[in-house]
């Protein structure tokens, strides 16, 4: 009977073995701490967003100030839905001189646009 443990043990050993070298996932993995460069900064103005395009490093945080008259709700094209970078939105206005933060960390240009204002449009470029 102690034949039989041990051959089901040993092949129980076997089997973990052949799955751990056939996975493409590391069973661990160290993730670097993510660099955030700050310091950029769009003001939000009755005429619209300046700078309207904006290229920053991918990790850079773009802080955007609401100097304008009314509400400002920064959210990403295309509206209604903001899909394109959904998690560039804060989901609610910022009042007049209020500010909304965002670390941008996907490559691309990102267009976006004040939801409560429509027609008011700006571009973060992130390289």
């Amino acid at each position: 009977m102690n034949k039989y443990i041990l051959g089901g043990v040993g092949l129980l050993i076997v089997v973990f073995i052949i799955i751990f070298m056939k996975t493409d996932k590391p069973l661990a993995v160290e993730t670097p701490a993510k660099q955030v460069v700050a310091g950029q900064t769009v003001t939000y103005t009755n005429e619209g967003f300046v700078p309207e395009i904006l290229t920053v490093k991918a990790g850079t945080m773009v802080t955007f100030i609401n100097q304008n008259d009314s509400p400002m709700w920064v959210a990403s094209a295309k509206h209604p839905d903001h899909k394109l970078y959904p998690e560039f939105d804060p989901k609610t206005a910022v009042p007049k001189g209020g500010s909304y933060s965002f670390t941008f960390t996907k490559v691309g240009t990102h267009p976006y646009h004040n939801h409560v204002l429509l027609g008011k449009f700006g571009k973060i470029v992130v390289e």
